[in-house]
């Protein structure tokens, strides 16, 4: 269809749509968590919770190395204004039997202030599926962990 769309032309658009999104109104502390290249959508997520109203928005990035893919520098010029930031560098790298652990135990200590009313998780589902149990186990209200594997998703079928 985009290639038959004349230069200039006006397109419809609706939304936002997906899931991993705070309801309009949401006036809660929320966390954004993103593994490796999950920081990608994490952006969009943080801007998504911004806009729907967050009071506080804390995003938390595990990644190996600041060279493997994008830079904080990058990653900070695109964050809301009020988000902040924890880039927790040197992370396990993908496959590490540790990761997961690691991720919980890291995530835990950054949630030291107290619970969030929601967390918005993006990354290696190998680390995030473990990561929700760990939040739900600290506290996060049911259901208010929402995720988005973008690889090592244990609940995806094989073929």
């Amino acid at each position: 269809m985009l290639n038959d769309i004349a230069v200039g032309a006006e397109l419809e658009w609706s939304g936002p749509w997906g899931k991993l999104r705070l309801p309009d109104g949401f006036s809660g502390r929320a966390l954004v968590v993103a593994t490796d290249t999950g920081i990608t959508a994490a952006l969009g997520i943080a801007r998504g919770a911004a806009a729907a109203g967050a009071a506080q928005l804390d995003l938390v990035w595990l990644v190996e190395s600041d060279d493997t893919f994008v830079s904080e520098r990058f990653v900070r010029e695109r964050l809301p204004e009020r988000a902040r930031l924890t880039v927790l560098g040197g992370f396990l790298p993908v496959g590490h039997p540790e990761r997961p652990a690691r991720a919980c135990a890291l995530v835990g200590d950054h949630l030291a202030a107290g619970p969030y009313d929601a967390a918005l998780c993006a990354g290696d589902g190998a680390v995030i599926y473990p990561l929700r149990e760990r939040l739900a186990a600290l506290g996060a209200p049911e259901g208010s962990v929402l995720l988005e594997s973008f690889f090592n998703n244990p609940l995806k079928k094989s073929a």
